[in-house]
């Protein structure tokens, strides 16, 4: 039974690689990054935030009260 898709070459398969390898080294910087910013975020500025009434505020002040460790 033959095999159904597209065939790629030698050089199509190095940059799909080299691709895959920049997405997964990209994204999980991208999830520490955030994390690093909300957990510096001072308190403060967390009040002032629910003072405001902003959007996504709750999302903010509940991990920053309890943070915790993965297991």
């Amino acid at each position: 039974m033959p095999v159904v898709g597209a065939e790629l070459g030698q050089t199509a398969v190095t940059v799909v690689g080299i691709g895959m390898i920049l997405l997964l080294l990209v994204g999980p910087g991208c999830f520490s990054s955030s994390e690093i910013a909300l957990f510096s975020l001072p308190n403060h500025q967390i009040h002032a935030m629910v003072e405001q009434g902003l959007r996504g505020t709750r999302a903010v002040v509940s991990p920053k009260r309890t943070p915790t460790a993965c297991p």
